[in-house]
């Protein structure tokens, strides 16, 4: 009861409890200034991955543009859907066939515009051709949205992902017309 009577073990339990709340205190600042650190460079990282992300757009941008710009017919097919899906025409392609816009065909299967065209290959030469991964170059007589018909030069290549597998078809194509007609004279 001694060193009660001045205290001190009052004193002691709240230098004790001081003592843990100053290292308390400690930690938490020290984590603070590490969650700090950490933010700033997840900002870094998310700015340079917004660059690049930015640089990858204008890439694609750039080749869409030139796609949509050219003259040669060009078709993707998306040969993983059960009906063989456009997945993008350019805007010679679309004009060449008829349509107004190449979204009038993209999304579609390849049979609206395949249904119109009398190739020089079967399809079932066209299929394993491509799957085997050559290169396949046919003539084909189309006939567009409106009934008139044309000749088209085509060249079709496959497609591999990562692992291989074969998941779209690149066609490219030109009128032909004069040429053929040239020849038939």
């Amino acid at each position: 009861r001694g060193l009660d009577q001045f205290g001190f073990r009052a004193l002691l339990r709240r230098h004790r409890i001081d003592d843990a709340l100053h290292a308390t205190e400690r930690a938490v600042v020290q984590r603070l200034r590490r969650l700090r650190r950490r933010l700033c460079e997840l900002r870094r990282q998310l700015a340079a991955t917004d660059a690049a992300r930015q640089l990858i757009q204008k890439d694609l941008d750039l080749r869409n543009a030139a796609l949509d710009a050219a003259t040669t017919n060009f078709l993707i097919i998306d040969v993983r859907q059960a009906d063989k899906t456009i997945a993008y025409v350019n805007r010679a392609f679309a004009t060449q066939h008829g349509y107004g816009h190449p979204q009038e065909l993209i999304g579609h299967s390849i049979a609206i515009v395949a249904a119109n065209a009398n190739l020089s290959e079967t399809p079932e030469t066209v299929d394993r051709t491509l799957a085997q991964g050559q290169t396949l170059r046919m003539e084909a007589e189309v006939t567009r949205r409106d009934g008139t018909k044309f000749w088209a030069g085509v060249t079709t290549s496959a497609l591999r992902n990562a692992n291989g597998e074969v998941t779209h078809h690149v066609a490219l194509s030109a009128d032909i017309t004069a040429r053929r007609e040239s020849e038939r004279r």
